[in-house]
C-alpha cells in the first residue's frame, strides 16, 4: 500500500512539473500563442478569414509591414491578432513614428487606429454572387470602424471569439521626404509573463506628391437615419428612440449622432471617397393656407461645412451632394 501512494505522489509531482513548464512556454504548442498576422486594405475580412504568413505586404518570419505610398497620400491595412479563447482580456497596441535615415519622421499622430467590429451578413447583391468565387453562406464581415482615442497607445478588449482586428492608417504628410522610412507597433498582454510582441513596418515614400483634388472623383451614399438606429441606445426600458424631426445639435442624441456622422465624412475624404447623406431633407411645414413651407436651417447647418470644406482637414469641399427633390404623388423626398 505504501509503495502505491509514493507511486502515485511521483506521478503527481511530474504533472505539476509539467503544468508548470507548460504555463512557462504558453500552453505547450502554438495554439497557445498569439497569432499576428496583416491583411491589405481590399481583404474582405470575416471572423473565418484564415490567417496568412504571406501577402505582397506581410511577411510573417520577420513580421514586418511593407508598404509604399506617394507624399500627401493616406495608406492603410488590416491587423488582426486572434487569441486564445478566454486567454487575454485585453492588449495594448503601443505607436513608433516611422523614422527616416538621416532626416524625417512621420509621428504618430499621423497613425490612425480602429477597432474594427463584424456586422452579420445575411443577403448579398447581385454583382457580389456574379464576382464572388466563395461559397456564398451568412458570415460576420468587419466594417465597422471604432476610433481610438490615443495617438500613442491604445488598449483594446479582446472579443469573445478571440479575433481582435485592427485598421490601421497612416497619413504621408505632403512634406514628407522621399525615401525608407522605418517604424514599429508593439503588442503587449500588460501580463508578468505575457507574450509582447513587435511588428515592424517599413514604408518606402515616393519622390512625387498627390494633388489635393482628386483626379477621379468617388463617392457614396449613407443615411444618418441608419446611424441614429445602430448607435443610439435605447431609453431606460429598452425601447428604441425615434428620431425627432428636428435635428437640433442641442439635443444630446442628435449631437452625439452627428458627431459620428463628421468622423465617417473625415475618415471617407481623407481616403479620397466624398460622402453624401441621401435621406437628410429640410422640414417640411404647411402654413395656415396649406400651403408648402420648407424649413432649411438644420439641413443647411449639417451641410455646408462639407460643401465649402470646413469640415475638412485639407478645406476641400465634397465632390457631389444631391438635392432632396419631393416627389410628386409621394409623401416623402
Amino acid at each position: 500500500m505504501a509503495s502505491l501512494v509514493q507511486s502515485w505522489l511521483h506521478m503527481d509531482k511530474r504533472l505539476i512539473l509539467s503544468v508548470v513548464l507548460c504555463v512557462g512556454v504558453a500552453g505547450c504548442n502554438s495554439k497557445g500563442q498569439l497569432k499576428v498576422w496583416v491583411a491589405d486594405e481590399m481583404t474582405l475580412l470575416t471572423e473565418l478569414t484564415s490567417p496568412t504568413n504571406a501577402n505582397s505586404l506581410w511577411d510573417a518570419k520577420t513580421r514586418t509591414v511593407k508598404l509604399f505610398s506617394a507624399a500627401n497620400e493616406t495608406i492603410s491595412f488590416q491587423l488582426v491578432i486572434d487569441t486564445p479563447p478566454g486567454r487575454y482580456e485585453r492588449l495594448s497596441v503601443k505607436l513608433n513614428p516611422l523614422i527616416r535615415s538621416g532626416k524625417g519622421r512621420i509621428s504618430t499622430r499621423r497613425i490612425k487606429l480602429y477597432k474594427m467590429l463584424p456586422v452579420r451578413v445575411d443577403h448579398f447583391p447581385a454583382w457580389y454572387l456574379r464576382l464572388t468565387c466563395d461559397q456564398v453562406k451568412p458570415m460576420r464581415i468587419y466594417d465597422i470602424l471604432l476610433p481610438a482615442n490615443s495617438h500613442r497607445k491604445v488598449d483594446f478588449d479582446i472579443p469573445k471569439n478571440g479575433r481582435l482586428a485592427i485598421w490601421v492608417d497612416v497619413e504621408v504628410p505632403r512634406t514628407a521626404l522621399p525615401g525608407d522610412y522605418k517604424g514599429l507597433l508593439k503588442i503587449s498582454t500588460g501580463r508578468i509573463g505575457g507574450e509582447d510582441i513587435d511588428v515592424n513596418i517599413l514604408l518606402k515614400v515616393y519622390d512625387f506628391v498627390l494633388p489635393d483634388m482628386n483626379p477621379i472623383v468617388c463617392i457614396g451614399g449613407f443615411s444618418h437615419e441608419a446611424i441614429y438606429r445602430q448607435f443610439i441606445k435605447p431609453d431606460r426600458r429598452g425601447q428604441p428612440v425615434t428620431l425627432p424631426m428636428r435635428l437640433d445639435p442641442k439635443n444630446p442624441r442628435i449631437r452625439k449622432m452627428l458627431i459620428i456622422m463628421r468622423q465617417l465624412m473625415r475618415l471617407a475624404h481623407r481616403h479620397r471617397l466624398d460622402l453624401f447623406d441621401r435621406t437628410l431633407h429640410p422640414i417640411l411645414k404647411r402654413d395656415m393656407y396649406g400651403a408648402v413651407v420648407l424649413d432649411w436651417t438644420d439641413y443647411d447647418d449639417i451641410v455646408v461645412p462639407y460643401l465649402d470644406g470646413s469640415a475638412f482637414e485639407d478645406g476641400i469641399g465634397v465632390s457631389a451632394w444631391p438635392l432632396p427633390w419631393w416627389v410628386d404623388g409621394s409623401d416623402t423626398f
